[in-house]
């Protein structure tokens, strides 16, 4: 027979143990709800991080009213360092008779340095995080919230993983986190918050806890530090930013991971990056001082140097093309970037003017593919268009005391991936069509199982020549149209390298 006892603390704090008898395990929780925002519900297991509780919950604590803001927080320890937390989920119920079914709250991070190793300073809060349609008891709800960013890395140690919430509105009050007081589990640490103290857990009377319905997970994560210089003379630049730049190739997507302030020495360092393929380009804070640049010194994508950071890794320096322009030019050159067959602008193209060698200013193109270089003197200028994913191209100008307008500019995709939808293969499998091609190709290839791809093309030294895919992949079937309008005629190989299978091919080029 369930029951549910109010306790009442030091007669001016109110918590609410809900309390039965039944363990209810998850896969007998009906766990259908409405989604809003970022959370939903996912398996019985929420996450393989970190978690600490048996799966299933005796009962559940909450905060009363009047109070002020509540807090409810585990000790999690990671198995490996640095680790990175992206995701937590959280184990919710509401009071039988509660009529209010959403419940807003903070996901917050402390570290260990208070009393006693008692939560300390506040690292990280993800606010206003809103669940609908919470269950009551004696069900409980896994909620996942994933895609969490702002979190330092974990070096050492533990951090406190919880919820915070002010539980005096009408529509958090009565909310619970599932507790597990089972006597096979062993006691977490964990610590509540109210009327501006913590205290642990047991301290409210919840003698039996043993660890709060609060998992979390994350991945190993490593940074990435160096210098940025000029390219003309190897001096410092002293402002700026670095970003961790992740292309999907899948998507046609360009994902900025991450990023770090260029400090007045010039220096950088990036933390919290995942063991995956990136690219580094440095950008200018100032107008007219340098021209975004990747590394180690190139304005093309293609030529950039990719990373996979599975270490902390240092001397990653990158040598930006420095603008020269005095900054009294009043003309200006604007137009719109597309790719080929889609009249759509498409947006992160980097629009670079020059004047010979030198570069004179750049922008980067608008959502809408809109770009506008200002400041622009008298001149012939050569644009040079690089962005993700496609072909660069150029285009000359002349402007005569007048700006140019309307130039439209149409870019051609390098190596455009798709998914085809015709069911999960067996096996590994790699091909191209047609073959001998000018100057477009298909290359397909199959995946039985989630993997690192990397797909490469060698010529006949050998001589590594482009990588057309670098990165974690869904198993399936793909196709990736390959165009080699650059490559001279002749004989190249194509690699399909994953986790558990190298393969090689021979393509020819005509012309």
């Amino acid at each position: 027979m369930k029951k549910f006892v109010l306790l009442y603390f030091a007669l001016t704090i109110f918590t609410c143990l809900i309390y039965s008898q039944y363990s209810l395990p998850f896969d007998a929780i009906n766990k259908t709800h409405i989604e809003k925002g970022t959370e939903g519900i996912i398996d019985s297991q929420c996450v393989g991080g970190l978690f600490y509780d048996d799966n299933t919950f005796e009962s559940a604590y909450g905060w009363g009213p009047n109070f002020g803001i509540g807090k409810y927080v585990m000790l999690m320890t990671p198995t490996s360092y640095p680790y990175t937390i992206n995701q937590v989920c959280l184990a919710l119920s509401r009071f039988p008779t509660e009529t209010s079914l959403d419940f807003t709250f903070d996901i917050v991070f402390y570290d260990t340095t208070g009393t006693g190793g008692a939560p300390g300073n506040l690292l990280a809060s993800i606010p206003n995080q809103t669940v609908t349609v919470v269950p009551t008891w004696p069900q409980v709800e896994w909620y996942d919230f994933t895609g969490l960013t702002g979190i330092p890395a974990i070096t050492s140690g533990s951090v406190y993983v919880g919820i915070s919430f002010d539980p005096q509105p009408v529509e958090n009050r009565r909310k619970y986190i599932g507790a597990d007081e089972s006597s096979t589990t062993t006691q977490r640490p964990g610590w509540g918050y109210i009327q501006s103290e913590w205290k642990p857990i047991t301290s409210y009377g919840f003698s039996q806890y043993k660890a709060i319905g609060i998992r979390c997970s994350g991945s190993q994560t490593y940074s990435v530090s160096g210098t940025v210089f000029y390219s003309d003379n190897n001096q410092p630049v002293s402002s700026g930013i670095v970003k961790a730049i992740k292309y999907d190739s899948l998507l046609n997507k360009v994902t900025v991971i991450d990023s770090a302030q260029i400090q007045p020495n010039g220096t950088y360092i990036i933390y919290n990056l995942p063991p995956i393929p990136m690219d580094f380009m440095a950008f200018e804070d100032d107008e007219l001082d340098y021209a975004p640049t990747y590394y180690d010194t190139t304005i093309f994508w293609q030529h950039a140097i990719t990373l996979i950071p599975t270490t902390n890794l240092t001397n990653i320096d990158i040598k930006v093309k420095r603008i020269n322009n005095s900054g009294t030019g009043t003309n200006h050159i604007s137009g719109n970037i597309t790719a080929e067959n889609n009249d759509i602008g498409l947006s992160d193209a980097f629009v670079y003017a020059k004047i010979d060698t030198l570069y004179k200013n750049y922008d980067i193109s608008l959502t809408n593919g809109y770009f506008c270089i200002d400041s622009l003197e008298d001149g012939s200028y050569t644009l040079v268009i690089d962005r993700m994913g496609y072909l660069p191209a150029t285009i000359n100008v002349s402007i005569i005391n007048s700006n140019i307008d309307n130039i439209n500019i149409t870019l051609i995709r390098f190596a455009g991936l798709s998914k085809i939808n015709t069911g999960l293969p067996l096996d590994y499998s790699l091909s191209n069509y047609p073959n001998p091609f000018n100057p477009v190709t298909n290359i397909l290839f199959d995946l039985p199982t989630h993997d690192n791809v990397k797909l490469t093309i060698y010529n006949l030294l050998g001589e590594e020549v482009k990588v057309l895919v670098n990165e974690k992949l869904n198993a399936g079937k793909y196709k990736l149209e390959f165009n080699a309008s650059e490559f001279a005629s002749g004989v190249y190989f194509y690699k399909l390298e994953t986790e558990n299978f190298v393969q090689t091919k021979k393509m020819v080029v005509l012309k």
